[in-house]
């Protein structure tokens, strides 16, 4: 009884991932986790179901079109005039979708 016991805390630890570091065991079966071997904890975990299909983040990633330094400068003047609130969000959506390029 004590085998089955085990394994089924065994299966629920991994299921709801609460081995150290993601949660408060220390212990799967017998390995006790620490510092040095929790790199490789993830690889116990069975693999999530995704919800929803990924969007590739490549090159051929298709919405809307990057801002120019120009267009940036001219959505900051008037948010800055008009909604000082939303402005550091504007800045911080406009600077991570700019190219490099742009940027520099």
């Amino acid at each position: 009884m004590t085998c089955l016991r085990k394994e089924r805390e065994d299966h629920w630890i991994k299921t709801f991932r609460t081995v150290y570091p993601y949660g408060l065991n220390d212990r799967l079966k017998d390995d006790y986790m620490t510092d040095q071997n929790s790199t490789r904890i993830g690889s116990k975990f069975p693999k999530l179901k995704r919800s929803f299909q990924r969007i590739s983040r490549g090159f051929n990633r298709k919405g809307k079109s990057r801002l120019n330094h120009l267009e940036f400068l001219s959505k900051l003047d008037n948010i800055l005039k008009e909604n000082l609130k939303e402005s550091l969000n504007l800045i911080r959506m406009s600077l991570f979708s700019m190219k490099k390029i742009e940027l520099k």
